[in-house]
């Protein structure tokens, strides 16, 4: 399993690595019961050595073999446990991803509405300077009626100032007249 998930096949890794994912136990189990074989093997040798019961040559071998397995599963342990932090990695990489869309979609959206904020404050400002415009216009014509008004109204007077005049220089013949 060790040198399946050290492959270049990442499909088969995926496999090993869901498949570790989903019996934890046992994988436990495999690796201990992997280390306590090779401790049982080295044992095996060391103490027929020390009686001189079992020949060099099978010793030497299994010794060496438990010692490959023990290693194996050692690379097998570290395997499981970068698989797990790289699962763990490309989680939050997707999670970020997507997070990093919506934050795009939510900033175009902003910008979208920013954009019309600011048509609609230029178009309000140039509603505004043709309202004043319109305003400065009036009030010229205003104060050009009631200039008009007030120069009608004097003359008014002056004519009615005149119009009794003559009444009271003509008043006395019209009179006679009538």
């Amino acid at each position: 399993m060790a040198l399946a998930l050290v492959s270049r096949d990442e499909a088969w890794q995926r496999t090993i690595s869901a498949w570790a994912s989903r019996n934890p136990q046992l994988v436990r189990r495999s690796h201990l019961g992997t280390l306590g074989y090779a401790s049982a093997c080295f044992l095996w040798h060391a103490l027929g050595t020390c009686v001189g019961t079992s020949a060099a040559t099978e010793a030497q071998r299994d010794t060496t073999l438990a010692l490959v397995t023990a290693g194996l599963a050692q690379l097998l342990r570290c395997c499981l446990a970068i698989i797990d932090d790289l699962q763990r990695f490309r989680n939050t990489h997707a999670a970020s991803k997507v997070a990093e869309s919506e934050a795009r979609t939510v900033l175009a959206t902003v910008r979208d509405e920013g954009a019309e904020a600011a048509a609609e404050a230029e178009r309000w400002k140039m509603a505004a300077k043709n309202l004043e415009l319109q305003v400065a216009a009036i009030r010229k014509q205003a104060e050009s009626q009631a200039q008009e008004y007030m120069r009608l109204i004097s003359e008014n007077k002056s004519l009615q100032n005149q119009l009794s005049d003559f009444d009271i220089v003509f008043g006395d013949s019209r009179k006679k007249q009538t």
